[in-house]
């Protein structure tokens, strides 16, 4: 069984549009393998009142099983969302 995480955070003082926070995941175990990576894009830094409004996130999961019987699975899920703020 095997287990990576990996971080990146970059802040940009020039390019505030251009920060980006990111989290990825990889497990293997036998014959199941689950990659997960999750995105954050915010011009504003995370203790800025309006931090959550301004932010972008962008999640993918990517999932494949094996199965004894040569049946294979292979899933991927993906989100993207940011919150309105402009709501009448």
């Amino acid at each position: 069984m095997g287990i990576f995480v990996g971080f990146c955070n970059l802040n940009s003082t020039a390019y505030p549009n251009m920060n980006v926070a990111a989290n990825s995941t990889f497990q293997k175990s036998g014959g199941h393998m689950d990659l997960s990576l999750k995105l954050k894009q915010n011009p504003l830094t995370e203790d800025h009142p309006d931090a959550d409004h301004h932010t972008l996130n962008f999640d993918v999961l990517l999932s494949y099983k094996s199965f004894t019987d040569n049946k294979r699975v292979f899933k991927a899920v993906s989100s993207l969302s940011r919150k309105s703020t402009s709501l009448a």
